[in-house]
C-alpha cells in the first residue's frame, strides 16, 4: 500500500522531500514560477530536476522512477518551473499532452493484460522475434524512402503472412477468449 501513496509516488520519481523537492506550501516564494502545464496549480517544487536526472552519480534519495508509483496529472502537470527557463518546446509538449487527454480519442475498449501459458508462448515466441525484426526493418526502409510503400505493400503483407502473423493473431485470440470470455 505504501508504494501507491502520493508521497512515495513523488519521492520515487523526484527524490527526497526537503532535499530534492517540496510541496508548494513548503517551498517558499513561488512568484517566479509557473506550473509545468497551464491550467494546473503549482503542486510541488523540484530542486535542480535537470541536474538530478541528467547526472550520472549514484542517488541515495530516489529510485529514479523504477517500480510502481501513483502520480496524478495534477502532480506531474503542477510541477513548478521557473518562468525564465520555460521554452516554447516545453509549452508545446504541455499543450499537446493536455490536448490528447481532453480529445476524447481514447479507444472505448482496449485489450487487457494477457497471460500466456508455456505452450502458447512456445508456439509464437520464435515467430514474434522474426516478425518484429522484419516489420522494424521494413518500417525503417519505408520511412527512409529506401522502399516505396505503395509498390512494396503487397509483398510486405505476403511476407508478414508467410512469417506467421495469422498464427500469432490466432494464439492471442485464444488467450483473450480463455481469460475474458
Amino acid at each position: 500500500d505504501l508504494m501507491s501513496t502520493e508521497h512515495i509516488g513523488i519521492m520515487q520519481r523526484y527524490g527526497a522531500e526537503g532535499l530534492n523537492w517540496d510541496y508548494a506550501a513548503n517551498a517558499g516564494d513561488l512568484s517566479d514560477y509557473v506550473p509545468y502545464v497551464d491550467g494546473f496549480d503549482i503542486f510541488f517544487m523540484p530542486y535542480d530536476d535537470d541536474g538530478f536526472w541528467g547526472g550520472s552519480g549514484v542517488s541515495n534519495s530516489s529510485w529514479r522512477q523504477m517500480g510502481p508509483y501513483v502520480r496524478q496529472y495534477a502532480i506531474a502537470n503542477g510541477k513548478a518551473i521557473n518562468k525564465k527557463t520555460v521554452t516554447g518546446f516545453m509549452t508545446a509538449i504541455g499543450q499537446a499532452c493536455m490536448a490528447y487527454q481532453n480529445s476524447g480519442t481514447r479507444p472505448a475498449e482496449t485489450i487487457p493484460k494477457l497471460v500466456y501459458d508455456s505452450a502458447e508462448s512456445d508456439e509464437i515466441s520464435e515467430i514474434l522475434v522474426t516478425l518484429t525484426t522484419y516489420v522494424e526493418e521494413m518500417t525503417s526502409n519505408f520511412l527512409a524512402g529506401n522502399l516505396d510503400i505503395d509498390e512494396n505493400w503487397d509483398s510486405f503483407q505476403e511476407e508478414v503472412k508467410s512469417i506467421g502473423v495469422d498464427t500469432v493473431i490466432g494464439v492471442v485470440q485464444q488467450v483473450y477468449d480463455r481469460m475474458y470470455k
